[in-house]
């Protein structure tokens, strides 16, 4: 019996070591964790969309005074960005000033949201179909 006791002692040990010292385990682990962030402002917006009855998504997003894009966190237009969330984002800006955000999420399902912040309204375009939003604030 104490034979056994070691060696679950050892085998708990090993595994340990090979969790703190394998990057790619390690960098998983800092990456969940949630980020600050000091930002600050241009302008931001916050659409309410009523897919149904019954169902309803809110989204928020904004342009930041260093020229980055917000839509969970702060990234660069023009580039593809991978969020905390694990979503593939992409934002550019379009015709008359508005903001198209295409967002690719883990099972590969494709959303489209436009914001016009300027009029404060959006679109979401998703595998349900197209809506506009109901209310931005």
């Amino acid at each position: 019996m104490l034979q056994v006791v070691k060696i679950f002692k050892n085998i708990i040990f090993f595994l340990i070591l090979i969790i703190v010292t394998n990057p790619a385990i390690a960098n998983t682990a800092d990456k969940s964790l949630p980020r600050e962030y000091n930002v600050k402002f241009e302008k931001i917006m916050t659409c309410i969309f009523e897919i149904s009855n019954k169902e309803k998504d809110i989204f928020q997003a904004g342009l930041t005074e260093n020229g980055n894009f917000f839509f969970e966190e702060p990234f660069p237009l023009n580039k593809e960005f991978s969020s905390l969330s694990e979503k593939i984002l992409f934002v550019k800006k379009g015709w008359w000033g508005k903001y198209e955000l295409e967002i690719k999420d883990r099972k590969n399902n494709i959303s489209k949201l436009i914001f016009d912040f300027e009029n404060k309204t959006s679109e979401l375009m998703n595998k349900n179909g197209k809506f506009k939003s109901k209310e931005c604030l």
